[in-house]
């Protein structure tokens, strides 16, 4: 699942665009050309070198900018776009978001998600009882962990078969399977 956890500050909102995913970051300027170096958020950067625009959030507008090359080196994209015409005008994108329309990305496995998906759905246990809200996701690297805002208190749980039993993405519920002590009684 790509990863939208880059807050750009602690008390700076992150802004949600309909039909727009967060895919990257801004992170650096590359060379004296006007190339950015793009920190991408998701688990198969590779997939985007074909890209042809990429959206980029600048003072909370969105702006389609076409591509002229896209490579990935160091874990990093460096994008050179036509717009961007040398080192000045890209380090005016220094930290800026970096995102695709939905239609644009990967198309996804059975059972897999994009956090953005999983953001604000309800979660419920085996009986049907409300649990709490999916107030964001992260990853340790073992598994993803869904952070639940509840009635009383926040908790997370491990995104694996064990406690995940069903996600259903167009109703925006989670059915999981929580251990005792994981939710404090009410």
């Amino acid at each position: 699942m790509p990863n939208p956890k880059h807050p750009k500050s602690k008390n700076e909102t992150i802004t949600d665009y309909k039909d727009y995913t967060w895919v990257g970051t801004v992170v650096n300027v590359h060379g004296i050309r006007g190339e950015l170096k793009i920190l991408p958020i998701t688990n198969t950067p590779e997939y985007y070198l074909e890209t042809d625009c990429f959206y980029i959030e600048k003072n909370n507008y969105l702006c389609a900018y076409k591509t002229e090359s896209v490579r990935f080196h160091k874990n990093q994209w460096i994008v050179k776009f036509v717009a961007i015409l040398d080192r000045n005008d890209a380090e005016e994108h220094r930290g800026c978001r970096v995102l695709l329309e939905d239609s644009q990305l990967r198309p996804l496995e059975e059972d897999e998600y994009f956090y953005h998906q999983l953001v604000g759905c309800q979660v419920v246990d085996l009986e049907g009882t409300e649990l709490g809200i999916v107030k964001e996701l992260f990853d340790t690297g073992a598994s993803d962990i869904l952070v639940i805002t509840g009635k009383k208190n926040e908790f997370m749980v491990p995104s694996i078969p064990e406690f995940i039993k069903e996600i259903d993405v167009n109703k925006q519920v989670i059915r999981i399977d929580p251990i005792p002590g994981l939710i404090e009684d009410e």
